[in-house]
């Protein structure tokens, strides 16, 4: 058994100093190879009696040694290029040709601006334009409106697109509409949409302004005579105007084309001053037009009021008082106090009266309508509530103003004769003592229920004056 053992170990030692031979001489050289008969010689088990059923444990060591053995003496015998050829199926990468990861065919296609006059997209060197990418040299980019193909060097392109017709072709607020194409050899071509829109020449500007166009008139009265001169009239003012807008109106018909952002002109009356009668409210249209949009109307009314024979206030307003002293007694008295009076101003106009008291606090204002003869009365203001006599008792001045002109008054209010005035009586006051100052029956309050708070207290600062006083 030993010298089984030792023959195998033997045989095994010979092939693998021949491979390592072999390897001496270059690897990819071809060796010696043990001829058959030697290797089955060498490696040929010994016979084994027939009578041995199991192998003992020596046995068993001695053929893992051999199988051992054998494995790496296969391994040892086979040429350096087979083993070459193994590595290369698994550590070394496929070759890359280069041409494996050829970009997607997807490309991307801008355009600008989306607003243009038609000077502009009908100039080759300004047009619209448009911006490809993602692309490949060789890639052909065309638009329908040129149909001129461009060829791609690179993964991007930019271009002009422009209308090769006359731009007389196209109006303000037209859409034009043009594709964009991108071809790829080998690809199915791509289209893109795209639409800009027609606006008007801006004279340099970068942002034509909006047409919102503004216009006002002054003054909204005046005479017959004055409405029908062409040197006065009535002066219109229209702005938010650009370059060539035209401002009309509908008394002369007479267009004015603006040259800049504002316009100033005379509206007037082109027939007899006497078709007009004093009160008479002349209504008159402005309009502004500008190219390409909706034009736009302005409304106005003036009225015809009465000649000045050259004054500048052709109505002074007079002022009557009555009485201009009055009790504290009487004033209370819804029935009595002052009366007022206004006269020589324009019929049918609002006549406002203020009326103070000397403190300051105790303020109070009311309209009247003139009636035809320019005239209006305030029956009697009085005061009212549950303020003390001394609240009331002093002088008050009286400011009337109607139309351009105004005129004032004085009334004062004393303590009573018999000596109670300034006290607390009540007398005279048989309403709910949260009434606010009025002017009579047929007139409103005079104040707001907010204002009894500032009445309540003007009264007390009154009377603590006089207490320091005394």
């Amino acid at each position: 058994m030993k010298r089984t053992s030792l023959r195998r170990l033997a045989a095994g030692a010979s092939a693998a100093a021949l491979v390592s031979a072999g390897a001496l001489f270059g690897s990819s050289a071809a060796f010696a190879q043990p001829t058959p008969e030697e290797t089955q010689a060498a490696t040929e088990p010994a016979a084994q009696p027939a009578d041995s059923g199991q192998k003992s444990e020596e046995e068993k060591h001695d053929d893992s040694a051999e199988k051992q053995a054998e494995t790496e003496t296969e391994e040892q015998q086979k040429p350096a290029s087979a083993k070459t050829k193994e590595l290369s199926k698994t550590d070394e990468p496929a070759e890359d040709d280069g041409d494996d990861d050829a970009p997607a065919f997807d490309p991307q296609v801008s355009s600008a601006p989306d607003e243009i006059t038609a000077a502009d997209l009908t100039d080759p060197d300004k047009g619209i334009s448009i911006t490809a990418s993602n692309l490949q040299a060789g890639d052909v980019v065309t638009d329908n409106l040129t149909n001129k193909p461009n060829t791609a060097d690179g993964d991007k392109l930019t271009t002009s697109v422009y209308y090769t017709g006359d731009a007389s072709d196209l109006k303000v607020g037209d859409t034009v509409n043009f594709t964009v194409t991108v071809a790829r050899e080998g690809e199915e071509s791509k289209t893109f949409d795209f639409t800009v829109t027609i606006i008007g020449e801006d004279d340099g500007d970068d942002e034509a302004p909006a047409f919102d166009p503004q216009v006002s008139s002054a003054p909204d009265e005046i005479t017959a005579a004055d409405l029908a001169d062409p040197d006065k009239g009535i002066s219109i003012t229209a702005s938010n105007l650009q370059p060539g807008d035209v401002v009309t109106d509908n008394l002369t018909n007479k267009p004015n084309t603006a040259d800049g952002d504002k316009l100033t002109a005379s509206v007037y009356y082109e027939g007899d001053p006497s078709d007009f009668e004093v009160g008479q409210k002349v209504g008159f249209t402005v309009t502004v037009s500008r190219e390409g949009e909706e034009s736009k109307t302005f409304d106005f009314t003036v009225t015809i009021i009465g000649e000045d024979d050259g004054d500048d206030e052709t109505m002074e307003p007079e002022l009557k008082i009555s009485p201009q002293k009055i009790s504290v007694t009487d004033f209370r008295n819804e029935n009595k106090g002052v009366q007022l009076t206004v006269t020589n101003c324009y019929p049918g106009e609002a006549a406002a009266f203020i009326i103070e008291h000397e403190n300051g606090e105790l303020s109070y204002e009311v309209d009247a309508d003139t009636n035809d003869d320019g005239t209006a009365v305030i029956e009697h203001i009085h005061g009212t509530g549950n303020a003390p006599d001394s609240a009331y008792t002093g002088t008050y001045t009286v400011t009337v103003i109607c139309g351009d002109g105004e005129s004032d008054g004085t009334f004062s209010v004393h303590a009573d004769d018999n000596g109670k005035g300034g006290g607390d009586s009540d007398k005279g006051r048989d309403r709910d003592r949260n009434e606010l100052p009025r002017t009579g029956s047929d007139l409103t309050a005079l104040y707001g229920a907010a204002s009894l708070l500032a009445v309540g207290a003007a009264a007390m600062v009154v009377s603590r004056r006089k207490s320091t006083k005394q």
